[in-house]
């Protein structure tokens, strides 16, 4: 919701589209159709090297593979990916 809002708040002219697991409560995918263009169902993909994750105590990455599913956007010309912790923020240059 973050970083859709925040591409809005600098006035993007492209399309946004969030890609979202199973797992989305219906009432979050709600808010998230209001900021964004499309809201898009994937499966998670899990990399099921749990003993090289739990070593590094980094469970969580081993469905980073989710990701990937922005391959599967070929109904626009051009892609940026960008995950959803990333906020966007106008930098000012001063003389």
């Amino acid at each position: 919701m973050v970083l859709g809002k925040s591409l809005r708040n600098h006035n993007t002219s492209k399309k946004l589209v969030a890609l979202v697991g199973p797992q989305m409560s219906e009432p979050c995918k709600a808010v998230l159709k209001r900021i964004y263009d499309e809201v898009r169902e994937v499966d998670v993909l899990d990399s099921g090297d749990t003993a090289h994750l739990a070593m590094m105590k980094r469970p969580d990455l081993g469905v980073t593979f989710t990701k990937l599913h922005c391959w599967t956007l070929t109904h626009y010309s051009k892609c940026v990916f960008m995950d959803a912790d990333t906020l966007v923020r106008l930098t000012l240059s001063l003389p």
